[in-house]
């Protein structure tokens, strides 16, 4: 009977696990790594992608709190970056945020480990969205 009971509370712990959401915090899953910009959507500017720009974007995060943003395989610039978690404007609920210090930008952090995506966001009804897809293998 004891088997049978710790058989079933094993069971129902493999099926809860099983049903966890595929968009995380940073500090569940990291944001460390290799992200090749896919598309950018800029309120008035409209929408933008390699395809219609001709360019190419790498966002490198470091483990080290370091970021470097390539253009076309060019260094375009390094940045300390911070991860914090505070209040959305706009979802009007807490919300996962990176800040790259030396441009004084901060985005809204959404990731999907589902497609392997990365989303950055303004904070702002008005703002810019931009999306970026795993290069890590």
């Amino acid at each position: 009977m004891k088997v049978l009971s710790y058989a079933s509370l094993v069971l129902a712990a493999t099926l809860f696990s099983a049903c966890a959401k595929q968009d995380v915090a940073p500090e569940q899953a990291s944001v460390v790594g290799s992200w090749q910009w896919q598309s950018s959507f800029c309120g008035w500017g409209g929408a933008s992608s390699p395809a219609t720009t001709g360019t190419s974007r790498q966002l490198l995060i470091g483990a080290d709190g370091q970021a470097k943003m390539l253009e076309n395989g060019v260094l375009r610039y390094t940045t300390p970056y911070v991860l914090s978690r505070h209040t959305s404007r706009l979802k009007n609920q807490e919300a996962d945020f990176i800040t790259f210090t030396a441009q004084q930008r901060e985005y809204m952090v959404e990731l999907n480990l589902q497609t392997r995506t990365l989303s950055l966001a303004d904070d702002a009804y008005d703002g810019c969205s931009e999306t970026y897809a795993s290069a890590n293998l």
